[in-house]
């Protein structure tokens, strides 16, 4: 799944399905499958160039109001983060069958976050 907008102002940005074959994104939010446990390996931000501080990114359903942090898979924290940004799990957070796939900053700068690619694969639950 991958998002490519900024998220609003501690608000949720939902991720969509990516084919690489086609260079596609759905128009719709990537739900995970029945059945199904979707679990991330890797992912990649694009910071905004001007952004300064701590700036925390959740992992969460995709499912809740904007501005409600809620329960979360996981949480990474970055201190003045620029431009790209890679990040490898050893051990993914592992979205749920149903659920939407989204992050959350905590940060009340809209344009923090202007990119997140996720990558993983599914398993039976």
């Amino acid at each position: 799944p991958n998002g490519d907008a900024s998220i609003p102002a501690n608000g949720v940005l939902v991720l969509a399905q990516f084919n690489p074959a086609t260079s596609t994104t759905a128009s719709t939010p990537y739900v995970v499958p029945g059945g199904q446990n979707l679990v991330i390996t890797d992912v990649d931000f694009n910071f905004f160039s001007g952004i300064s501080g701590d700036i925390g990114v959740l992992f969460q359903n995709g499912n809740i109001t904007p501005g409600q942090f809620g329960q979360y898979y996981e949480r990474l924290d970055f201190n003045n983060p620029f431009g790209f940004q890679h990040y490898h799990f050893e051990s993914g957070p592992v979205w749920v069958s149903g659920a939407t796939v989204g992050v959350v900053t905590t940060t009340s700068n809209q344009n923090a976050l202007t990119s997140v690619v996720m990558r993983g694969y599914l398993t039976a639950n």
